[in-house]
């Protein structure tokens, strides 16, 4: 009797064993397969945030591209702006003093610009701004504009 209750007690070791292995294999398979679902969900969901991100970046650049265009329309159709940009000559302090004055105005009323710089002919004729630019920055613009 004792040598039956020793091989009913090893077979049960050995299925207690075998379902452990078992459930241990499942469970991790199971891990496994729900970590790799997860993650290529979070990856998916990451990919649609930035797409959106992109897309509000695009149109907010979109926005301010319309703006600068209507105030630079805006900007020609003030008298004192005209008459400096077509009439330009170098000996009139006043038209100068009331471009620039009317250029600082526009900076000051808007948080993206913050700095405007005019040319003519390859020349800087107008700076308004809170610092100055230096001279290899207005070559670059020059030689980016021509």
């Amino acid at each position: 009797m004792s040598h039956g209750f020793r091989k009913r007690i090893m077979y049960h070791k050995k299925l207690f064993i075998c379902i452990f292995v078992v459930g241990t294999l499942t469970l991790l398979l199971s891990g496994g397969i729900t970590f790799g679902w997860f993650s290529r969900y979070i990856s998916r969901e990451i990919v649609k945030m930035e797409e959106v991100q992109l897309q509000n970046i695009a149109n907010i650049y979109e926005v301010n591209i319309e703006q600068y265009k209507q105030k630079l329309q805006t900007t020609f159709q003030n008298n004192s702006m005209r008459s400096y940009l077509l009439n330009f000559s170098k000996d009139d302090f006043y038209q100068e003093y009331e471009a620039a004055r009317y250029l600082q105005n526009l900076i000051s009323n808007d948080s993206t610009i913050s700095q405007i710089v005019l040319f003519n002919q390859r020349e800087d004729i107008l700076h308004t701004g809170p610092a100055y630019i230096p001279q290899k920055q207005l070559d670059d613009i020059i030689r980016k504009a021509a």
